[in-house]
């Protein structure tokens, strides 16, 4: 994975310049996104065509688990959650055209 700063750390540098935090947090996943997704599919080539081998297009799922989990991580030490409430685990069901809010 690229470093990259703390989701915490980039949504305090852009508090005070007109941002919208769900903007914030969608250009923070699309910068992680572009430069991690490469790194992911190579890391865990085996992992995946096992799981494609076995699941087929399942195998998608699992890559996107492997993908998005630091963010997802960050998302839950910060209390950013879902609102409304989305059935089921939240780490499966995000869904960034919906809103956030941060629990405090």
């Amino acid at each position: 994975m690229k470093p990259m700063k703390p989701l915490k750390e980039f949504l305090e540098e852009h508090q005070d310049h007109q941002v919208h935090p769900i903007e914030a947090i969608g250009s923070y996943v699309s910068e992680y996104i572009e430069r991690n997704w490469q790194t992911v599919l190579t890391v865990n080539h085996e992992k995946l065509m096992r799981a494609y081998n076995e699941g087929g297009d399942a195998a998608y799922g699992t890559f996107l688990n492997l993908l998005f989990l630091p963010i997802h991580r960050q998302f839950k030490e910060l209390g950013i959650r879902p609102e409304p409430n989305f059935p089921g685990n939240f780490d499966i069901s995000l869904r960034p055209s919906e809103g956030f809010q941060t629990v405090h």
